[in-house]
C-alpha cells in the first residue's frame, strides 16, 4: 500500500491545528475578529479570580505526578560507572556564549541612555549566548554537540521554532495566560521582527539543554526500567485521545479559565495520537517497557530553560506579565508557582513537534517504525471518506466563487439602491460636463486595468516616468501602480454611477471585486491593506460600501454596458482553477488503485481527516451568523 505523503501529512496537521480552536469560536456565535488582532494588544478576556480549593487540588495533582520519579531518582543507584570520553577544553565558542549572555543580561537589567533603541531587543542575545554555553559543555564532556554534529539540523530547528512559539502566542489569543508590556508603541512588523528572534531560540535551547542533561546519568537514574504503559488497543486508545484533544482546542476559546492548561497538553497529544495511528514510534513509546528516561529529561529541560526565561523576564523593559485562573498567587519571579509545571509537557512538545517535522517518516531516536496491521474498511469509514473528499471541497468551490457573483449581480443592476444620494444631483448638467472632462484627462485603458489615474494623462511617456519615480503611494490614494490610483478609482466609481455612466462603473466595480475578499471580521481585504489599522481601520470598506450605493442622479443619461479587464479574467481563473484544483485532489485522493491489483485502496486513515477539515474550517469560520457573507451595499 502507498505511504502517506510526509509533507501532506505536516501541512494537514498544522493546518488542522489553528482551525480547531476558531471553529470553537464559531460555534459559540462570539466575534473573532479581537482573537486575530495583531499585534494583539486588547484584553478580551475575563479570568476567574484565585481559589484556594484549586490551588490546592491542582498542587497535590502535580505532586502526585512528580513525587514518584524523584523517589525512584534518589533511591537508585547507578548499576555501574558512566562511559563517558574524557573531558575536553571548554570551546572557544562556549566561552562566547558566556561573554555574550553575561554583557546581554547587564544590558538588560540596566537602563543607559546610549542603550535605549536597543532596550526592548536583549532578550534574543541571552538565549543565543545560552545555546553556545549548553552546547560547549555537551561538547566539553562527550566531544560532540547539536551545534558541532548537525549543524543543518540546529538551523532548521531556529527556524521552526519561531513557527512553534508563533503558535502558542496565536492559541494564548484565546485564554490570554500572559500579555506582554513594553511594546504598545511598535508597528505590526517591528513586533513581529521583535518577537520572532527570540521565538527562534525555543526549540535549540530546549533540545541542546537535553543533550547536555543526557551526559549525567545520575539524574535519570533507575526511569530505564520503572512503571510501563501499555494499551492493549493503541489504535483505539489514540483515536479516543485525538478526539478528546481536538474537543479541548475547540472549546479553549469558549471556556478559558476551565481549559486553560489544554493550551499546552492539546497539541502534543494531537500530534502523538495521529503517530501512533500512522504506527509510528511516539515520545511515548518506550514507555511500554518501563523507559521513562527520555520523557523525564524532555521535561527536566523545558523546566530549566523555563526558569530562566522567568529569571531573566523579571527586569527587562519589554516583558510579559502572566494572568492565570484560579491559581495566580504565589510568584516566582513573574510566574505562579504552579505555572511551572506548564513547562514540563512543554519538553515533550519541542521533542514531538521537532522530530515531527524534520523526520516525519521515522519518528524520535529509538527504534524503527512500529506497523501495526491494516484495519480492514468499513462501509460507514468509507462513506465519510468520500464525503469528505467531495462534498468538502465542493463546498471550497462555491465559496470561491459566491461573493464574486453576489456584487456582479448588484453591479449590474441599474437600479442600485437608492438610500444614499451624492450632492452632484444639484447640478447634474455642470456634473455631467464634469464628469465628460474629467474623463478625457484621466481615464486610462490598458489590456490588464480600466481606471482613473492619480494625475492627469498626456501623451509625452516621459512625464508618466517623472511622476510615476515621485509619485508611488500616496497618503490619501494608496499605493500609486501605472498612475492607476486605489482611491480615485473609488470616488470615480461613485462619480460614475451617479452620472449615469455604468459603463464605467461596471469595469471599475469588477475589478474590486476580483481585488477584494471577506475578512473573518467581516470587513474587506482589499481596503484594510489600504487603511490604517490603528486610526482608521474600517475607512477603506466604509467608502466602498458608501460608493457602491449611489444611484444615477434624476434626468442623466444611462449609458450601460462596460467590460472586465485582463486582471478580472486573470482573477476569476485563480479562483476558479483553485477550486478545481481542490475538488481534483479530492476526487484522487478519495479514489486510488493499487498498481498490480486494480483494486481502490482503503484511504480511510486518520492523516486524511485534517486535510479535509482544514477546507471547510476556513469558510465556517469566516462566516458568522450575525454578519452577511458579504458587506451587502443594502445595508
Amino acid at each position: 500500500m502507498r505511504s502517506t505523503n510526509p509533507i501532506r501529512t505536516v501541512i494537514d496537521v498544522l493546518l488542522f491545528l489553528y482551525m480547531l480552536p476558531l471553529a470553537g469560536i464559531v460555534a459559540g456565535n462570539k466575534p473573532i475578529a479581537p482573537y486575530l488582532e495583531f499585534p494583539p494588544l486588547t484584553k478580551h478576556v475575563h479570568h476567574a479570580a484565585f481559589s484556594w480549593p484549586v490551588f490546592i487540588a491542582l498542587a497535590m495533582l502535580i505532586l502526585a505526578a512528580v513525587l514518584p520519579f524523584v523517589i525512584r531518582v534518589l533511591r537508585s543507584q547507578p548499576r555501574q560507572a558512566a562511559t563517558l570520553p574524557p573531558q575536553l577544553p571548554f570551546p572557544w565558542w562556549g566561552w562566547l556564549g558566556v561573554a555574550i549572555t553575561g554583557m546581554t543580561w547587564v544590558l538588560a537589567w540596566t537602563r543607559f541612555a546610549w542603550f535605549a533603541p536597543l532596550q526592548a531587543f536583549t532578550f534574543s542575545p541571552l538565549w543565543f549566548g545560552y545555546i553556545l554555553i549548553v552546547n560547549g559543555l555537551t561538547w566539553r564532556r562527550t566531544g560532540q554537540c547539536m551545534l558541532r554534529n548537525r549543524p543543518r539540523y540546529t538551523a532548521w530547528l531556529f527556524i521552526i521554532s519561531a513557527v512553534f512559539w508563533w503558535y502558542f502566542e496565536y492559541l494564548n489569543r484565546f485564554v490570554q495566560n500572559w500579555y506582554y508590556e513594553g511594546v504598545g508603541e511598535l508597528s505590526g512588523m517591528q513586533y513581529f521582527i521583535y518577537a520572532t528572534l527570540p521565538f527562534a531560540t525555543v526549540l535549540p535551547a530546549v533540545l541542546g539543554t537535553r543533550d547536555l542533561l543526557d551526559t549525567y546519568p545520575r539524574l535519570s537514574c533507575g526511569l530505564e526500567n520503572f512503571l510501563p504503559v501499555r494499551a492493549r488497543r493503541p489504535r483505539a486508545w489514540a483515536a479516543a485521545v485525538f478526539a478528546l484533544s481536538c474537543l479541548g482546542l475547540m472549546g479553549i476559546g469558549r471556556w478559558p479559565s476551565l481549559l486553560y492548561p489544554l493550551l499546552w497538553l492539546a497539541p502534543l497529544f494531537v500530534i502523538t495520537a495521529l503517530q501512533c495511528w500512522r504506527g509510528q514510534r511516539t515520545v511515548f513509546s518506550d514507555l511500554a517497557t518501563g523507559n521513562w528516561r527520555q520523557v523525564v529529561l524532555l521535561a527536566l529541560s523545558a523546566l530549566i530553560c523555563g526558569f530562566f526565561w522567568e529569571l531573566w523576564n523579571l527586569h527587562s523593559q519589554a516583558k510579559w506579565i502572566y494572568s492565570v485562573p484560579f491559581v495566580g498567587r504565589f510568584k516566582l519571579f513573574e510566574m505562579p508557582i504552579l505555572g511551572f509545571a506548564g513547562y514540563l509537557p512543554f519538553g515533550l512538545e519541542c521533542a514531538v513537534v521537532a522530530d515531527f517535522l524534520l523526520n516525519p517518516e521515522r519518528r524520535l531516536p529509538g527504534g524503527e517504525q512500529q506497523h501495526l496491521p491494516p484495519t480492514p474498511p468499513s462501509r460507514l469509514s468509507m462513506t465519510v471518506v468520500y464525503g469528505n473528499h467531495l462534498i468538502v471541497e465542493v463546498f471550497a468551490l462555491y465559496f470561491l466563487l459566491l461573493p464574486g457573483f453576489l456584487v456582479m449581480r448588484d453591479l449590474a443592476d441599474p437600479r442600485l439602491k437608492d438610500d444614499l444620494i451624492f450632492a452632484p444631483e444639484l447640478w447634474p448638467e455642470l456634473a455631467a460636463d464634469w464628469y465628460t472632462r474629467y474623463e478625457t484627462y484621466f481615464w486610462q485603458k490598458t489590456w490588464w486595468a480600466d481606471g482613473w489615474r492619480e494625475y492627469q494623462r498626456v501623451l509625452d511617456p516621459k512625464f508618466d516616468s517623472y511622476m510615476g519615480d515621485r509619485l508611488a503611494y500616496d497618503v490619501d490614494a494608496g499605493p500609486i501602480i501605472a498612475g492607476f490610483s486605489p482611491a480615485a478609482n473609488a470616488f470615480g466609481l461613485a462619480a460614475a454611477k451617479i452620472n449615469g455612466r455604468l459603463d464605467h462603473a461596471y469595469t471599475l466595480g469588477s475589478q474590486i471585486i476580483v481585488s477584494t475578499w471577506p475578512l473573518p471580521s467581516g470587513s474587506l481585504l482589499g481596503p484594510q491593506l489600504l487603511s490604517s489599522r490603528r486610526h482608521a481601520p474600517y475607512l477603506g470598506e466604509a467608502c466602498i460600501r458608501f460608493f457602491l450605493s449611489q444611484t444615477p442622479t434624476k434626468g442623466a443619461t444611462i449609458i450601460t454596458g462596460g467590460h472586465a479587464p485582463g486582471c478580472v479574467t486573470i482573477g476569476y481563473v485563480f479562483y476558479f482553477g483553485t477550486g478545481l484544483a481542490l475538488l481534483l485532489m479530492a476526487g484522487i485522493g478519495a479514489w486510488r488503485y493499487d498498481g498490480r491489483t486494480r483494486k481502490p485502496l482503503y484511504l480511510g486513515r486518520m492523516s486524511n481527516l485534517p486535510s479535509g477539515l482544514a477546507c471547510w474550517l476556513p469558510p465556517l469560520c469566516w462566516w458568522q451568523p450575525t454578519t452577511p457573507l458579504w458587506p451587502s451595499p443594502h445595508c
